[in-house]
Parts: C-alpha cells; sequence; structure tokens
C-alpha cells in the first residue's frame, strides 16, 4: 500500500480510496499532520485510464455488442478502476507539474 513521504506511515484501503478525487488538494496524514500530494506519475496514469474507456465504448461500438451488455461491461470495467485505483496511488512531499 501507499506509505505517506514525509513518516512512511502506510495508509489503509479504505484511508486511500478518497485520494483520487482529491487531485487539486493536499491530502493531510494523520499520523505526522504533513500535507501530501498526488504524484505527477499518478496523474498521468489517471488521464491514460480516462482516455482508455471512450476508447473502450467505441471499440464495443464497432463490434456491434448489444447495448445491454455495453453498460454491463462498461460498469464492470469502471467499478473494477474504482476500487483497484488505492493499490497505485503514489504520493510526494510537494505539488509535481504535470510536464
Amino acid at each position: 500500500m501507499t506509505k505517506c513521504p514525509h513518516c512512511r506511515h502506510s495508509y489503509r484501503y479504505k484511508e486511500l480510496l478518497p485520494f483520487s478525487w482529491r487531485s487539486r488538494i493536499g491530502v493531510v496524514c494523520s499520523n505526522c499532520n504533513q500535507t501530501s500530494y498526488l504524484s505527477a506519475k499518478f496523474k498521468k496514469q489517471s488521464t491514460i485510464i480516462a482516455v482508455i474507456t471512450p476508447i473502450l465504448i467505441f471499440s464495443l461500438n464497432v463490434f456491434e455488442v448489444p447495448i445491454q451488455l455495453m453498460f454491463v461491461i462498461l460498469l464492470v470495467f469502471l467499478c473494477a478502476l474504482i476500487f483497484a485505483q488505492p493499490f497505485w496511488v503514489r504520493l510526494s512531499k510537494e505539488e509535481e507539474p504535470l510536464w
């Protein structure tokens, strides 16, 4: 799991789940009270995943997948992403520029 870059405190899954929704705000560590930010690498990976979703929709459309099955596939894909994201969250001590 992800650790605080300041004190190396391991975050629990429950604490990491909302981190991806807080891209602009720092996250305060419950152990050392220091602010940590999402790393640039994690933000880039999240952007790539956001681009994959429309490509998946287009691909399913090209192969003429029924609309009901398409919704089920997309729902499973998005739920898997949301619940797997805490495993690849990376934090940094300061806010890093993307480029």
